[in-house]
């Protein structure tokens, strides 16, 4: 079900017309994973005017609740408006293999996720679509998205998105044993990777799942 952002006290000042507009953006964002177009807005209010439109856009980034450039489907609402509802918009980079390394492909993409993830605002966040299922056992099954925080120290036993070797990435458990670093799988089947060359990108946060 659509989720209306007109009625929360952020959003008091604005005209009927400018929260049918918000909301519409909003929950196609949603819906779709990347903004609507200046017609498509413009169909959903019944205006044929692209200036029309355009004027709506322009009133409601004044009031700091869209941020748009000239290009085509660049009208985002801005984290106030996420932050209210209660949400995150976090960068998702693409996919990560839960199993053995693999090299991680960058897929700039941002997300919506729910408030209740135990996340902090004003941290540095990013997310990955996970492959592989070596960390079944944490509850990190194939097709879930992890969130993880960067320029955070991993401690043993973290799950931590690790670049091996300066060339690959994997989502393991880490452990350090004397001049070696332990990836620990969390799938009985599989056997530990040790290495030498770790860097920790990000230690795992939460866990996002569609149902």
């Amino acid at each position: 079900m659509p989720l209306s952002v007109s009625k929360k006290r952020l959003l008091t000042h604005l005209t009927k017309r400018q929260r049918h507009v918000l909301d519409f953006i909003v929950n196609y964002i949603d819906e779709n994973n990347f903004a609507p177009s200046y017609r498509e807005i413009g169909e959903e209010l019944g205006l044929h005017s692209p200036a029309s439109v355009w004027e709506h856009i322009q009133n409601l980034k004044e009031k700091g609740y869209v941020q748009c450039d000239e290009s085509a489907r660049s009208v985002y609402p801005t984290q106030a408006v996420y932050e209210e509802r209660g949400e995150l918009r976090i960068p998702v980079l693409g996919e990560i293999q839960a199993g053995m390394p693999m090299t991680a492909y960058m897929d700039p993409d941002i997300m919506t996720f729910p408030g209740d993830l135990g996340l902090m605002k004003g941290r540095d966040y990013y997310a990955l679509r996970v492959r592989g299922d070596s960390m079944i056992e944490e509850g990190i099954m194939p097709g879930d998205t992890v969130i993880a925080e960067r320029d955070m120290e991993a401690r043993d036993g973290d799950v931590v998105v690790a670049l091996v070797n300066g060339e690959e990435t994997t989502l393991k458990k880490i452990f350090r044993e004397g001049q070696f670093v332990r990836l620990q799988p969390a799938n009985p089947r599989m056997d530990p990777i040790y290495v030498r060359n770790v860097d920790v990108q990000g230690v795992v946060k939460a866990v996002f799942r569609k149902y």
